[in-house]
């Protein structure tokens, strides 16, 4: 089982339905630190660091930092 972690550093509103959430966090899969950005437009998020082509992150620690990151955004973690 991996170790993973991610920090919430900073979010900020552009618009009613644009949300930017920066972050940092370990891929114990990899054994490195990673920064990374997200866009949540509604509920979903993007961004290079959790697309599954783009992203230098392995596929475990991809899928756990959208999945931390949908949660906190679904438990309101993001609202002004």
């Amino acid at each position: 089982m991996n170790n993973h972690k991610v920090m919430i550093v900073d979010f900020a509103h552009n618009g009613p339905q644009t949300c930017f959430v920066k972050f940092s966090g370990y891929d114990d899969e990899l054994k490195s630190e990673f920064t990374g950005m997200v866009r949540f437009v509604g509920e979903l998020p993007y961004g290079d660091v959790i697309h599954p082509t783009k992203s230098e992150l392995s596929n475990s620690c991809r899928e756990f930092v959208k999945n931390y990151l949908v949660q906190r955004y679904n438990e309101g973690q993001f609202d002004e």
